[in-house]
């Protein structure tokens, strides 16, 4: 990004502004300089009483494309016909310091109505290498003077004022800025300077601190002329910038050089440190001298890819330790494009292995002393002795363990299990099977039968034992059997078909062996104690409440109900009920007392003297201690004796009075 200049560059407004559009229209843009990229240039806005500069970004014929507000000025409304001109300001020259750092150094005040000492960070070599503005007016050197880093004004600058100071230490300097000042007549237009300037370019002049444009002024050697003679008593100052040293390159020298590959014949500036000199040297010679590359094939012995991998062409020897740095870095061996890799495990201290001298015998394994000396010898496991041991257990590319029919574990005594789990508390005396999965499924325990010798799928038949689970216990000698668990086939089984029962075994006190004491059938229902008929099976148990009512018939409503108490209990097809009722009705009609709400449906109706009316009643009448209901359907009939002991219907008028309070207990069979 690049600030341009270019003299002269003064036009108007063509149309009043605001203060907040940045897309402004001049009357004559080509005045400017033409920009491109991120290069931009200055304007400042003046209607004779404020001003404002903006940042140009781009040019677009008399459009200008503008950031409004810099330099602490602040945007504002302009008319047309205003100035719109490309001036000296601040922010160009902190724009040239920092395209030229190492040659510029730029020390910012404010003034304070007072001072007039001001310390520069460094001590200029001559007033001549000072360039200072107040406001961005040029002040001349007559009205300042310097002692080592103080710069004195001979007037102090009024408060909030900024004054900058740009001490000159050019790219190629010596005494490097010449200061000449004239006091004009108003005729004079040729003045003599004190050295000849290598180019009109390398001269500032400054009529009363006004910079002239370069079209105003003309040189010659030493002598500089104007186009026009400056007036009676006007003060000319003219810089001159010579070129006698080089100083520090600045950065911005070096990232706008172009870019090349270096060859052999090419050339690099070298610092002699004989003679502290620069001169050039052979990019070979220096290769060569350095790091003793001359051919080709030297150059390419050691490859550093984009990744920073390095590739040797050739052996590597090493006069130290050969290390491998960071974490999980791997030392790698390749044959073809595959490898053999080692790495270090995590680790709080240096652990080394000397490995063997020589190598071991066939079957012999690489062992330690548990101090880091490795060596060949000849390893087995306690009870393997021949390779049919060392195979009754194996292990699969799934990680799934074998044991052969042949193998058994020999763990205790007299008995010998397949599969033994041994231990001396419940931590270690147990098998565990997790599942860690994120679903709701759990761990898995499977028994699995085939009438088969083999691997294939005979099929089992009824009454054949899929898997029993064993409780047992030492009774001194040996384990002896006090309950099981078993799963059988119950019924004939088919494709897709595999009816199952549970049969719990307990051994009484006094027996070696257990007999069945429950028994879970496959199409439902329980039998007790060694029982195996279906017929016999309690099939259903439940308890719960059930909500009697009052059948009035003939549009006779319940006034009021009360049922302090309403249970059932069924237990196979028996449903055992009780209830107390207290009611009032409309009237007391002559119709048959009548409660429904059964829980359950009865088997049939007329199931007499099952369900009594006893207990505490209230009101009832005189038939009560006759009275007891008849199941009907979902509802009970209620029946009493009558006076020729007959069975008859038991109605509501026979009741004493209202409310009248009732207890039901008895039982039924249901559908």
């Amino acid at each position: 990004m690049a600030v341009k200049f270019t003299n002269n560059a003064a036009t108007t407004l063509a149309a009043g502004i605001n203060s907040s559009v940045t897309s402004i229209a001049v009357t004559d843009g080509s005045v400017f300089p033409t920009i491109t990229g991120s290069d931009h240039f200055y304007v400042t806005f003046d209607d004779t009483t404020n001003k404002e500069i903006v940042k140009v970004t781009a040019r677009s014929g008399n459009t200008l494309t503008v950031v409004r507000g810099h330099d602490n000025t602040t945007a504002r409304a302009f008319s047309s016909g205003d100035k719109a001109e490309l001036r000296v300001v601040a922010a160009l020259l902190e724009d040239v310091k920092t395209d030229v750092t190492s040659t510029l150094t730029v020390d910012t005040f404010t003034g304070n109505g007072s001072a007039t000492a001001f310390t520069l960070s460094v001590a200029p070599a001559s007033e001549d290498n000072l360039i200072v503005f107040i406001e961005g007016v040029y002040q001349n050197p007559g009205d300042f003077t310097l002692s080592g880093t103080t710069l004195t004004l001979d007037v102090a600058p009024a408060n909030s004022r900024k004054i900058i100071v740009y001490h000159v230490a050019a790219l190629v300097s010596g005494n490097n800025l010449t200061h000449n000042q004239f006091t004009c007549n108003g005729s004079t237009t040729a003045f003599t300077l004190g050295l000849s300037p290598i180019h009109e370019n390398n001269t500032q002049v400054f009529l009363d601190g006004v910079y002239q444009q370069k079209t105003d002024y003309a040189v010659s050697g030493t002598t500089l002329t104007m186009d026009t003679a400056p007036a009676n008593g006007a003060i000319l100052e003219v810089m001159t910038f010579t070129q006698t040293e080089v100083n520090t390159l600045p950065a911005s020298f070096v990232s706008g050089l172009t870019q090349v590959t270096a060859v052999g014949a090419d050339h690099f500036m070298i610092f002699d440190a004989t003679d502290s000199a620069l001169k050039k040297s052979l990019v070979s010679d220096v290769l060569e001298s350095a790091t003793s590359i001359s051919t080709s094939a030297d150059a390419t012995a050691i490859t550093i890819d984009s990744n920073e991998k390095v590739t040797f062409t050739s052996d590597v020897t090493t006069g130290g330790h050969l290390s491998v740095g960071g974490s999980n870095n791997e030392l790698r061996f390749y044959e073809g494009s595959n490898y053999v890799g080692f790495e270090a495990p995590a680790l709080s201290a240096d652990k080394i292995w000397v490995l063997p001298a020589a190598d071991g015998s066939s079957g012999q394994a690489l062992t330690t002393n548990g101090s880091g000396t490795l060596s060949f010898a000849s390893v087995g496991v306690s009870g393997i002795s021949s390779s049919a041991d060392a195979t009754a257990i194996t292990i699969d590319s799934s990680e799934r363990i074998g044991i052969p029919a042949i193998g058994q574990v020999n763990v205790l005594g007299t008995q010998i299990p397949y599969l033994s789990v041994n231990g001396i508390n419940a931590q270690n005396a147990h098998v565990n099977i997790h599942r860690h999965r994120a679903n709701g499924l759990g761990g898995y325990l499977s028994f699995s039968k085939s009438r088969s010798d083999t691997k294939d799928f005979t099929i089992v038949q009824n009454g054949d034992e899929l898997g029993t689970i064993s409780f047992q216990g030492a009774d001194g000698s040996q384990f002896q059997q006090a309950a099981q668990i078993q799963a059988e086939v119950d019924g004939t089984p088919g494709s897709a078909d595999m009816p199952g029962r549970i049969v719990f075994l307990t051994t009484p006190d006094g027996a070696g062996t257990p007999t069945e004491k429950l028994r879970i059938l496959s199409g439902g229902g329980i039998t007790f104690n060694g029982d195996t008929a279906a017929a016999n099976a309690l099939d259903d148990y439940e308890e719960g409440t059930w909500t009697p009512a009052f059948y009035t018939y003939s549009g006779v409503t319940t006034s009021s109900i009360t049922i302090t108490l309403a249970t059932y209990t069924k237990i196979g097809n028996i449903c055992h009920i009780h209830a107390n009722i207290t009611a009032t009705l409309s009237s007391l009609p002559g119709q048959i007392i009548t409660i429904t709400g059964l829980p359950f449906a009865a088997s049939g109706s007329d199931q007499y003297a099952i369900i009594n009316v006893g207990g505490h009643t209230v009101n009832t009448g005189a038939n009560t201690p006759k009275a007891h209901f008849r199941t009907n359907g979902s509802q009970l009939d209620g029946i009493a004796y009558n006076a020729s002991s007959n069975t008859a219907y038991w109605y509501y008028s026979s009741m004493d009075a209202q409310p009248f309070e009732m207890s039901i207990h008895g039982f039924y069979t249901t559908t």
